[in-house]
């Protein structure tokens, strides 16, 4: 960590770096002395005194592999386990076992802490939602059956199928960074991949010879999304068109960089330097790389690094160098909107009647600095009506070549029965070929399997405390939070109807007093659920009945 100004402390060392200041918007060179001093703690205590720090986000574990004093260590064997009463449930190379210890490099877990040597990979650091939301996110809804069995070998391999993901991903950030895996959760554990990316940024500046402040930003910058749809309703052979880092691109293409931004007689001009070089870098190496988790890796690092300009906290701030680059990126999709006429766009990709793909490749080949590619073309394309009217941004379908995607929470089946959400695809054909949609459904539910009528979500118990307004979740989730007892999440099966709330096999209400429920009243609480919901209403009116297609 370095500080920028008067000597903070007798065991500070000077030295020769260039000090660049947050002076409004922009960063300055400044006439103060530099000086480094080793740990984190102090951070918080010199900031409130006045000194200006850089650097001080970055765990020490970082340096080493930037200065080349040590090198990432990839290939590393994979374990995962699970503790249930007591008993570490073990998974490892296709094998399983309970109690001792495995010869891993990771030890990976959801929260819990390692019982055994190797480097901890938290799980819950890694992954934004609870563990079977993201096991049914990456694996199929299938996995949320297995929540409801409640078995603990069913979670090991849920935690297991996770922390392979998740240790590839780690190690594909410690190719592209040089960063060793062991940093990286270090950075992970206080901040986000930006944090991994800014590291880097930094490390250039210092390579040139100056260190940049820490700024820091109480709350995000708006974002104005740029989603666009026409005519909501039914459309055949649709052709996906995708910018390939469009953020990036944009930023090299115009050397957008925190530290030459200025002001200039058409707003802000960008001179480059070393953050736009290491994203010129990290976007070349994507373009031309063929190893998917690699280019995964660093299209995270890229737009992490860029959305951080202007995200709250403590990092490298440049709000005129975001609004530089999402402003050319509206721009672009206005000019895309008025040549192309797609039927929907959002921020990088546009969806085009497959007759006109050709009209979008000749603009594209007009794009100095930008890759645009056909991604696909779908069967069917489902274009979903707002309840306002006009299209609900960031709600579609689409379907064709055996790959099924429903997009957006108005047309997710994220919040159907188990019953319907397993076949949610049937759903929507029925709509397609003129049936209601909730009929179809209603059709499901009253054939399935007693476990499979409720709907499934993961509540944080913290979550629940000091609620103004509760509603069927929260009623259910606070009765299975008491019964838990001690749970940080519960898994909440329930069904909405009315003052009632059903879980299994319970009817609650909002004093939380519950009575038994059988399987009958809750079949029919279910089949009266999903009548009411929009999502249904929404397929049935942008299907409009005129169509007969098998998806």
């Amino acid at each position: 960590m370095y500080i920028i100004g008067p000597r903070p402390s007798a065991d500070a060392e000077r030295v020769d770096l260039v000090p660049y200041v947050k002076e409004g918007l922009f960063y300055r060179e400044a006439p103060l002395p530099v000086w480094r001093i080793e740990g984190r703690a102090a951070a918080a205590k010199l900031a409130a005194r006045g000194y200006r720090l850089s650097q001080s986000y970055i765990p020490p574990s970082v340096r080493p592999y930037l200065e080349g004093r040590r090198s990432p260590r990839l290939g590393g064997r994979v374990a995962s386990f699970y503790l249930d009463r007591g008993v570490v449930h073990w998974r490892m190379g296709g094998e399983a076992w309970k109690g001792g210890c495995p010869q891993a490099d990771y030890v990976a877990s959801w929260g819990q802490p390692p019982p055994c040597p190797g480097l901890w990979v938290d799980l819950r650091r890694i992954y934004r939602r609870h563990l079977w939301l993201e096991a049914a996110e990456r694996m199929g809804d299938a996995w949320l059956l297995k929540a409801a069995r409640r078995r603990p070998e069913d979670a090991a391999d849920a935690v297991h199928a996770l922390a392979a993901e998740a240790v590839a991903f780690l190690e594909a950030l410690a190719a592209a960074t040089g960063i060793g895996v062991d940093a990286i959760l270090d950075v992970l554990e206080r901040n986000s991949v930006a944090a991994v990316a800014e590291a880097v940024f930094h490390w250039e500046a210092e390579r040139r010879g100056y260190v940049l402040e820490d700024s820091r930003r109480l709350f995000d910058m708006p974002y104005f999304d740029m989603a666009r749809g026409g005519k909501p309703g039914v459309y055949r052979g649709v052709a996906e068109f995708d910018f390939r880092s469009l953020f990036p691109s944009l930023a090299v293409k115009l050397g957008v960089d925190p530290t030459t931004a200025r002001p200039c007689a058409g707003g802000y001009c960008f001179d480059g330097g070393p953050i736009a070089d290491v994203i010129k870098r990290w976007l070349e190496a994507r373009l031309r790389t063929g190893d998917k988790r690699l280019s995964e890796a660093l299209k995270w690092l890229m737009n992490a690094g860029i959305g951080a300009w202007g995200k709250a906290g403590w990092g490298i701030v440049c709000e005129v160098c975001l609004l530089a680059v999402r402003g050319a990126a509206a721009s672009l999709f206005d000019e895309a909107w008025r040549r192309l006429k797609p039927i929907y766009g959002d921020t990088d990709s546009i969806y085009v009647e497959s007759s006109r793909a050709g009209d979008v490749a000749q603009w594209a080949s007009a794009l100095d600095g930008l890759t645009l590619e056909l991604r696909g073309v779908w069967d069917v394309f489902i274009l979903a009506p707002a309840r306002g009217g006009g299209a609900a941004e960031k709600n579609y379908i689409k379907a064709g070549g055996g790959v099924f995607e429903a997009k957006g929470g108005l047309l997710r089946p994220h919040d159907l029965p188990l019953a319907v959400r397993l076949r949610y695809r049937e759903v929507v054909e029925a709509a397609l070929a003129g049936r209601d949609p909730a009929d179809a459904a209603a059709e499901i539910l009253r054939a399935a399997p007693p476990e499979q009528l409720f709907v499934y979500r993961a509540v944080e118990v913290r979550r629940l405390a000091g609620l103004k307004r509760r509603g069927a979740l929260h009623t259910a989730a606070l009765y299975l939070a008491r019964r838990c007892g001690g749970c940080e999440v519960v898994d909440v099966f329930y069904v909405p109807d009315g003052d009632l709330v059903y879980v299994p096999w319970a009817a609650v209400d909002r004093r939380l007093a519950a009575r038994p429920a059988d399987e009958r009243e809750v079949r029919a609480a279910a089949v009266s659920y999903i009548r009411r919901l929009w999502k249904l209403k929404a397929l049935r009116l942008a299907s409009g009945g005129q169509m007969k297609i098998v998806i």
